[in-house]
């Protein structure tokens, strides 16, 4: 094989091998810091990335600040200890806060949710801008205990839905998980 065959060869490896690095660090930039670890509470503070915790929606500390655009809630810890359940006494403030996606008019009846954002450590909380719901019953008015049924209604009203007490969701729902969310299924 002559000298410039070869040229051509080595040529053609090294734009290969060029196209090839390019693409994977294409990839590289566009996933990077797409995963979002779920951590336990106590770890929250301490991450300086995105990250997702699930807990307890604690229904009396729901504050509507601007619709259901900005919303404050408290998501308390919950462990599993064999078979049983039980809170842990943690408590970690939410500011969700998402201008394009609204929470569901659901919301307050949902028994747990999954946050996924960014700890300030200045306020001490989580800055959501994903929430995950898991509902109660599909919802079902009749089976909501009366504070679930008033955090609803109270809701509603902060959000300008009106007064009425009708519990039907404005978010998809996957059927089989029971999961609303507000942007996207689970």
């Amino acid at each position: 094989m002559s000298a410039k065959p070869r040229k051509n060869l080595a040529k053609i490896v090294l734009g290969v091998v060029g196209v090839v690095a390019g693409l994977g660090g294409l990839m590289a930039v566009a996933l990077g810091g797409s995963t979002v670890s779920t951590v336990p509470f106590a770890e929250v503070p301490k991450q300086r990335e995105k990250v997702s915790v699930f807990g307890v929606l604690d229904k009396q500390s729901i504050r509507s600040i601007r619709g259901a655009n900005v919303v404050a809630f408290d998501l308390l810890e919950e462990v599993t200890e064999g078979d049983k359940k039980r809170l842990t006494g943690a408590r970690l403030p939410v500011l969700y806060q998402n201008n394009a996606v609204g929470l569901p008019a659901n919301f307050p009846a949902a028994s747990h949710a999954r946050a996924a954002g960014m700890y300030d450590p200045v306020n001490k909380k989580l800055v959501s801008d994903q929430v995950y719901t898991k509902c109660p019953s599909k919802y079902e008015e009749n089976g909501l205990d009366p504070a679930t049924k008033e955090a609803l209604k109270t809701w509603k009203e902060s959000i300008g839905e009106g007064k009425e007490t009708a519990a039907a969701s404005s978010g998809p729902t996957s059927p089989a998980s029971g999961i609303t969310t507000n942007s996207r299924p689970l």
